[in-house]
């Protein structure tokens, strides 16, 4: 009974480290989220209707959605440009997803990923016809995911969330190898010295 309840709660916390890892569409939703947060912050929120221009390439348009969501949440969003006193004119100019550094985790580990997951773009806050704010934003995320995942992470059809991963290092993929043949040979070594001995 008490290695079933340990094999279960093993599987359990295996599976929840692997599902905690963010996928790169949920990366990208959250730095949206905050650059819409940065280009707001110290404008007035109560009774005030902002009304959101998304200006980006077609690739992006998906963003369109989680920027009117990101901002719906901190203040009144309306669709017409003319109930509005404040205009967010929002712009992704870039959506870059990389992969770098490949480590190993430990000796006999796993192959581990740098992922970095940048958004570039500019946002302009209007009122009335008269410009309030103008700005640039760079939202960069970054953490560590095993190598044999990044497959899982990627979303196929949005060509934003996938990166070139690098090959695995040539020399330390022979490492393995060659220790498990010394040990081996060691040990056929040792084995029928002491037992001639």
């Amino acid at each position: 009974m008490k290695i079933t309840l340990l094999i279960i709660s093993l599987f359990a916390t295996v599976m929840w480290a692997q599902s905690s890892t963010k996928t790169n569409l949920d990366v990208v939703n959250s730095l949206v989220e905050e650059s819409i947060k940065s280009s707001i912050d110290g404008l007035p929120f109560e009774d005030i209707a902002y009304y959101i221009n998304f200006n980006s390439a077609p690739e992006y348009n998906l963003m369109s959605n989680r920027a009117e969501i990101a901002l719906g949440k901190l203040v009144t969003v309306t669709d017409n440009k003319a109930k509005a006193l404040y205009n967010l004119s929002y712009t992704i100019e870039e959506i870059r997803t990389s992969y770098i550094n490949p480590e190993k985790d430990g000796l006999f580990g796993s192959y581990n990923l740098t992922r970095e997951i940048s958004l570039k773009g500019t946002f302009v806050v209007g009122s009335l016809g008269s410009l309030i704010r103008s700005d640039d934003f760079e939202q960069t995320y970054s953490d560590t995911v095993e190598f044999d995942s990044v497959k899982d992470l990627e979303t196929m059809s949005l060509p934003f969330t996938r990166g070139k991963k690098p090959d695995e290092p040539f020399f330390s993929s022979l490492l393995e190898p060659a220790i498990a043949l010394g040990a081996i040979a060691i040990t056929i070594v040792l084995f029928f010295t002491v037992r001639s001995n």
